[in-house]
């Protein structure tokens, strides 16, 4: 029994003394792993994909989305799904509004022109995609394009007081 217990305690300590007597280098192996995989990684991390959602379904995505231009300045635009309209800041300064239009497969918002030309915007995973392409949509169809992050307003009401005693917390 006593040489039972003794190989059932030793029989670990051999595997991984096993495990550590190898020829190759590891930590090179590793090395090209990493760049390999930072290599297939996408640069520019303003692109996105998914599946799209129905615009029906999409809830209220009424608000402010923006999103840096190659040119370093940044586009926003603003949706009210309330009434169809937008509205944007042109690069001269100038305010542009309309109406955007639903597209037949329900996925899709055409805008008449954002910054001077016509842009097709979709939501996917909550957020706001200009899609590269003018393509029809259907429920399953993986989509990709720029992403426009939902800006924080100035004004936002907080859904909750803060604690009392909180360095936040109003005083009076």
């Amino acid at each position: 029994m006593r040489k039972f217990t003794i190989l059932l305690a030793a029989a670990p300590l051999a595997l991984l003394a096993a495990c550590g007597d190898s020829d190759t280098d590891v930590s090179a192996d590793t090395d090209a792993d990493l760049t390999a995989m930072d290599d297939s990684a996408p640069a520019d991390d303003t692109m996105a994909s998914g599946t799209a959602t129905a615009m029906a379904d999409a809830g209220d995505f009424s608000g402010t989305y923006s999103a840096p231009d190659a040119d370093g300045t940044e586009r926003r635009i603003s949706f009210n799904a309330n009434d169809n309209t937008y509205s944007y800041v042109d690069l001269d300064g100038t305010e542009r509004s309309g109406s955007y239009m639903i597209a037949n497969d329900g996925y899709r918002m055409t805008v008449a022109d954002f910054y001077g030309e016509p842009a097709m915007f979709t939501i996917t995973n909550g957020e706001l995609i200009r899609l590269q392409q003018d393509v029809e949509i259907q429920a399953d169809t993986e989509v990709s394009g720029q992403r426009y992050a939902r800006t924080q307003d100035d004004d936002v009401v907080f859904s909750r007081e803060p604690e009392l005693g909180s360095p936040v917390a109003p005083q009076d």
